[in-house]
Parts: C-alpha cells; sequence; structure tokens
C-alpha cells in the first residue's frame, strides 16, 4: 500500500472530469440572465481553457451547475457559457457543435478534485 498523500493516493489525485461533446444551448456574448449566460474568452490569458471557463464559473455564478466551452478560432467560438441546469442527453449536438463545443457538469468538476488543487497552486 502506497503511504497517504503518496502521489499515487487516488483520494488526493485530481482526475479529468468527464466532458462531454455539444453544448447546452443558446446564449449571447456578455449577456447574463438568472438561468444562462457567457463570458468571450480573452486574449490576455484569463479564460482561455475549459478549467478557466470551470474556474470563472465556479468564481462568478452561484447558479451555474453547467458549463460548455468553445476554444479560440480556427476550431471554435471563443466563447464560455453556463448554465443553470442543462439535459446532458440532450445536448446541441449538430456537426458544428459536436466539433466546438465541451460541456462540463460541475458537480463532475468540483468531485473530479481540480479545484482544490488549483486552489493549491
Amino acid at each position: 500500500p502506497w503511504p497517504t498523500g503518496s502521489v499515487c493516493d487516488a483520494a488526493s489525485t485530481p482526475r479529468a472530469p468527464k466532458t462531454r461533446a455539444g453544448n447546452c444551448g443558446t446564449t449571447v456574448a456578455g449577456k447574463n440572465s438568472n438561468v444562462s449566460g457567457s463570458w468571450t474568452l480573452d486574449s490576455e490569458g484569463e479564460l482561455v481553457t475549459l478549467g478557466d471557463c470551470a474556474e470563472r464559473c465556479l468564481r462568478r455564478t452561484p447558479r451555474c451547475n453547467f458549463v460548455s466551452f468553445s476554444p479560440s478560432a480556427p476550431e471554435g467560438n471563443d466563447e464560455c457559457s453556463w448554465y443553470e441546469s442543462c439535459d446532458l442527453s440532450e445536448l446541441v449536438r449538430s456537426q458544428y457543435h459536436v466539433a466546438r463545443y465541451r460541456t462540463l457538469a460541475m458537480e463532475d468538476y468540483v468531485e473530479s478534485g481540480l479545484p482544490a488543487a488549483i486552489a493549491a497552486k
């Protein structure tokens, strides 16, 4: 057995949270409502990855339970969208959306251990 707290301790090692292809629905860049909203990715490096999108969701939006992320062009739309609710079995999955968006349940993100690992840095 590995000693508690070792690099191999599964309880303390973050795992990649499950993401799904597609997005939860339409949002308007820079507009937030009571149930959804979005942020445009920035060139200053604060919001450039799915992890950045999830962290912003945790810090800024108490109702954020899901995020859909599309990276910078040419592949994506420069967008981090948040949603209070989302049916993961009914994601917008057109060829366009599947190729450009990844969706993450915030519960999976928190359970992955990544927020704690990021906070410890």
